[in-house]
């Protein structure tokens, strides 16, 4: 009895330990300007792969997570097309990099980046690992798209402290 509560224990260590060390980057090469966010419409998502292993159905499902987490601004005017390149997809689902850009008709780049996530091989033995990866990666795409405000300017403190 005392075995399986010690497997049991040390079963919840990793996953809570594999769980926390999902990690992502996005390397930003053409920010998507706040201006322009608002008026962008995503009336398509376009996917392709340049990694043998990520199949059709992996391309679908990138897409679709994708679809249901990028925002669609109100007054959206210009339609544009998400392009969804997997450039890395590690063994195991471990890693995943996406190239994203986002064009108009004309081919008129708004934005481009890089999406790349991380996982604990750990991950992959205990629960659908591909599914996260993915579900990750749409996330850092959907938030990169969002019309984030420009930082604010540096302050200057003219406050006389009697110096």
């Amino acid at each position: 009895m005392q075995i399986v509560q010690v497997l049991g224990c040390t079963l919840t260590l990793v996953l809570l330990t594999s769980c926390a060390s999902m990690q992502g980057t996005v390397v930003t090469r053409t920010r998507l300007d706040k201006e322009v966010a608002g008026r962008l419409a995503y009336t398509a998502i376009d996917a392709q792969s340049s990694v043998g292993r990520f199949s059709q159905a992996d391309l679908d499902q990138l897409k679709e997570a994708v679809r249901v987490r990028v925002p669609q601004p109100a007054g959206g005017a210009v339609p544009v097309t998400i392009r969804l390149t997997v450039t890395d997809y590690g063994p195991g689902a471990s890693n995943m990099t996406v190239a994203v850009r986002v064009v108009d008709a004309t081919g008129k780049l708004y934005a481009h980046f890089d999406v790349r996530q991380t996982g604990s091989a750990v991950l992959g033995t205990v629960y659908d690992q591909r599914s996260s990866v993915i579900n990750a990666v749409a996330e850092r795409v959907a938030y990169s798209l969002m019309a984030l405000p420009a930082a604010p300017a540096p302050a200057t403190d003219t406050r006389d402290y009697g110096s």
